[in-house]
């Protein structure tokens, strides 16, 4: 579904927008190294070069630029008009914080765009922003350095519609949890160990033997779930954002050649899959690569599409 909200009474005030970037890596490393500047980070990146591999020499420069892009990119933003107090760490936002402003801006890439998914509620609005279009894919990303501050403009004249994005809900032993933007995977966390678990699905009940499952929303589509697709058929798997529906595939299934009644399909709204456990070792629910839950045997999983939708903000041509 697509709702148009070009009304008057739906222009947007910029310092209703609160931003989520993602740090760059210099930023990262700094942070999880305890390093204090810039020389002496650029002297550890050096000395994790592995001299007979010239492939492996860490590309310094290029971590560099990234940084400066990125930098450039959020003094963009304050120039635009987005608030400096206004601006935090994707990874510092938390729900209550969310549900105080309308609209809420990831910037950075797909991480950023998952990570800060997860904070909002069922009525904010979502702006998704490439930090670093010449670094980063950014599948998920509407917007970069290039048309944000436009697209700002005419988000702030009520020039916008919104863009509708399921997601997956997953309910662990009858409770449920952190709702997937993109990527449910159930299985073993370790990929060397075995998955076992029941699979019930449309009336079929099936033992799955093999390395997990991966249940993707339309926009988690070009990530890991392609690349799994892309083997077994040889094209993209992908779907447009915009689609109302799940896709999900069976992992290196074992033995090598059976074919699996669900060893793969799609999952439509009011279906329901139920896994059930039969690890025995450390398996896991995990949502987005982000959120991890136990799924040790006995344990049941549950996923359906959410009945809310991330509501995203697209700008008419820019």
């Amino acid at each position: 579904m697509v709702l148009n909200l070009k009304m008057e009474n739906q222009k947007i005030e910029l310092s209703e927008i609160l931003v989520g970037v993602k740090r760059s890596k210099v930023e990262w490393d700094m942070r999880k190294y305890n390093i204090q500047n810039l020389e002496n980070l650029i002297e550890k990146y050096k000395s994790e070069d592995i001299p007979e591999h010239d492939k492996e020499k860490v590309d310094i420069q290029d971590i560099l630029d990234s940084h400066y892009r990125q930098k450039e990119f959020r003094r963009v933003l304050i120039n635009s008009g987005i608030e400096k107090n206004n601006i935090l760490w994707a990874e510092d936002i938390t729900k209550n914080i969310a549900k105080k402003k309308r609209v809420i801006m990831a910037a950075g890439g797909d991480w950023a765009v998952e990570i800060v998914s997860h904070k909002l509620n069922d009525k904010n609005l979502f702006i998704t922003v490439n930090a670093d279009y010449k670094s980063s894919v950014g599948a998920n990303t509407y917007y970069d350095i290039r048309n944000i501050k436009e697209a700002l403009k005419k988000i702030k004249s009520g020039d916008y519609w919104i863009e509708e994005w399921i997601g997956l809900d997953v309910k662990r032993n009858g409770r449920r949890v952190q709702r997937a933007t993109q990527i449910v995977f159930i299985g073993e966390r370790i990929r060397d160990d075995m998955s076992k678990q029941y699979v019930e699905f449309k009336g079929i009940k099936e033992k799955f033997t093999g390395s997990g499952i991966i249940i993707t929303t339309p926009s988690g589509s070009t990530g890991w779930y392609n690349s799994v697709y892309y083997f077994h058929h040889h094209r993209s798997g992908a779907i447009p954002k915009t689609e109302k529906y799940a896709k999900f595939i069976m992992t290196e299934p074992y033995p090598a050649g059976r074919k699996y009644k669900l060893g793969e399909g799609e999952l439509r709204k009011g279906e329901e899959m139920i896994f059930t456990s039969l690890n025995d070792k450390i398996g896991e629910i995990s949502i987005d690569s982000i959120r991890h839950y136990q799924f040790n045997r006995g344990t049941v999983a549950k996923v359906r599409i959410s009945d809310a939708a991330l509501k995203v903000i697209r700008t008419n041509k820019l």
